[in-house]
């Protein structure tokens, strides 16, 4: 009998000590987002100095990829960190990343919003802000011939030494039908070119596209409707 109470006793206390009550049980949302951005004027070709011009004029709510839902991520709380990346596609068999930097062929012209720190590959694209919505138009002077594929992303993903990924604790989510709490992270921002049309049949007969053999929803994003491909003779 002694024994059986000094083992009830030992269990309550581990029970005590390991917080038997539940804990909150919380989910974690990974969150995708889109932008729509335009360049062009929309066609394959182009001559050595004409201009492309990058257009903006999107809401701060912005969209879940592929889907209505919105959530409002205004400059003071959510910073875009957007990059446009200069692909010269000379490697048939390549992917994007093992293209050639391009950032060289082209001349910024700034109007609304800005192009700066421009790299052999990157440059860094600021959006005006005013009213709730985000606005652009910079001009993309084309300097040299080739083919080219140009496309937008975002760092605020967080990748690399010293970088960290944008914090969405901010945002506010239902819970779970069964009460459990659900907390944002921020997962990726994939910019939508001129409504996906973007000269694809081109792109894929220049580079090898991960999308072919693995289309999932952020892949299809970026290479099929957010990389714009032309030439420039």
């Amino acid at each position: 009998m002694l024994l059986r109470l000094l083992i009830a006793v030992f269990l309550l206390g581990v029970c005590a000590a390991a917080s038997c009550s539940k804990e909150p049980r919380v989910e974690i949302v990974r969150l995708d987002f889109e932008a729509p951005l335009r360049l062009g004027p929309v066609r394959p070709a182009y001559a050595v100095g004409d201009t492309l011009w990058l257009a903006a004029d999107f809401s701060d709510s912005l969209a879940e990829l592929n889907s209505p839902r919105r959530h409002h991520l205004p400059p003071e709380r959510f910073d875009l960190q957007t990059r446009i990346v200069f692909n010269r596609l000379t490697n048939p068999s390549g992917t994007l990343s093992q293209q050639s930097g391009a950032g060289a062929a082209f001349r910024a012209v700034n109007q609304i919003g800005q192009l700066t720190d421009q790299t052999s590959r990157f440059g860094r694209v600021a959006f005006a802000h005013a009213r709730g919505r985000y606005r652009a138009r910079i001009g993309l002077v084309v300097l040299s011939p080739g083919v080219f594929g140009l496309s937008f992303i975002s760092a605020a993903l967080g990748v690399g030494p010293g970088q960290t990924r944008a914090d969405l604790s901010f945002l506010s989510l239902p819970p779970a039908g069964d009460g459990t709490a659900r907390l944002p992270e921020f997962r990726g921002l994939y910019y939508i070119l001129n409504g996906g049309d973007t000269n694809l049949a081109l792109l894929r007969a220049h580079v090898t596209l991960g999308s072919d053999t693995s289309p999932t929803l952020s892949n299809l994003a970026y290479e099929h409707r957010g990389v714009y491909t032309f030439t420039v003779r």
